[in-house]
């Protein structure tokens, strides 16, 4: 293996990118999904006129 990359913490550059990446974008999308996509649910169920 190419022993001249980057180290962080004595770890490989491209490990420690690719595990704080990936977190940081799952907080992210977790965010935008939080913003864009769940909005204004309503919990109460709706009882339908064919059900009575």
């Amino acid at each position: 293996m190419n022993s001249k990359g980057g180290t962080l913490f004595h770890m490989p550059l491209w490990f420690v990118v690719s595990v704080f990446g990936t977190i940081i974008l799952a907080i992210i999308g977790v965010f935008w999904l939080l913003k864009f996509v769940f909005i204004d649910f309503s919990y109460d169920e709706e009882e339908c006129e064919d059900e009575q």
